[in-house]
């Protein structure tokens, strides 16, 4: 089996691109708004005005979680990426080989 390449150690700077690029993703997801609906804080109004203002408040609250729960996303990616990495240099014979040339 080849060798899988990877970075010595996953930093904040990994965690924080993964973080972004997750929030990225799921704010262009037509899927978020299925989610934020099956919260069940809001009733999609009838009036085109009220629809407009409905979707900002929307984007207030999903960025305004985004913002709160992004330290805790990196860190939670750097601790699993970590973890799971070191588990698999361990095995006796390891398919993970370290000098990975990983962005950032």
């Amino acid at each position: 089996m080849k060798r899988i390449r990877a970075v010595r150690v996953v930093t904040a700077k990994h965690g924080e691109v993964f973080a972004a690029e997750w929030f990225d993703l799921n704010c262009r997801a037509l899927e978020m708004v299925d989610v934020f609906a099956a919260a069940g804080i809001m009733v999609w109004p009838d009036d085109p005005k009220a629809q407009a203002h409905f979707g900002g408040i929307e984007d207030e609250i999903l960025e305004r979680t985004f913002a709160a729960a992004r330290p805790a996303i990196a860190e939670a990616f750097v601790g699993a990426s970590n973890a799971v990495l070191a588990r698999e240099r361990r095995k006796r014979r390891p398919v993970i080989s370290t000098g990975g040339h990983a962005q950032p």
